[in-house]
């Protein structure tokens, strides 16, 4: 994301080198653009707010992370002049809900899926929020959803 009148490229490797760039540190999105541009000017911060706080104050020219919560931050107010810029990058991070076998809570996450697939809630959000979905039990034996 950088300013929406910015002329940056983030696939230009010369804008990378000239710019600022905020991350959330310790995250998939960070480790990534750290291992492919080590030399670039990365700020990293302890939380994704204090990055977008930043984008936002002009205390750096961009910033790379997650995409919903970008989509989320640029839809806001303070987020408004900002956009996304370049590619997406898709570097196959997966996400899952697990618990342990027997806990209680397995039966009302069950539950609670089975209720937003019966109403049509997950098929409407299914492309935006759930993208790809397998469902995986105990002995990690995955099926798509």
């Amino acid at each position: 994301m950088a300013k929406k009148d910015s002329s940056f490229d983030p696939s230009n490797q010369s804008d990378i080198d000239a710019h600022s760039i905020a991350a959330q540190r310790s995250t998939i999105s960070s480790q990534w653009f750290e291992d492919k541009y080590p030399n670039a000017d990365m700020k990293l911060y302890d939380t994704l707010s204090n990055a977008f706080l930043d984008l936002g104050s002009n205390r750096v020219d961009a910033m790379i992370s997650d995409k919903l919560p970008a989509i989320e931050w640029l839809s806001s107010p303070a987020g408004s002049k900002y956009a996304l810029k370049g590619d997406e990058i898709d570097i196959n991070d997966n996400f899952a809900i697990a618990v342990r076998p027997g806990d209680p809570l397995q039966a009302k996450i069950n539950q609670s899926l089975a209720n937003i697939k019966a109403n049509g809630t997950y098929d409407k959000n299914q492309s935006t929020v759930f993208c790809y979905t397998r469902i995986c039990d105990a002995d990690l034996r995955c099926r798509h959803a």
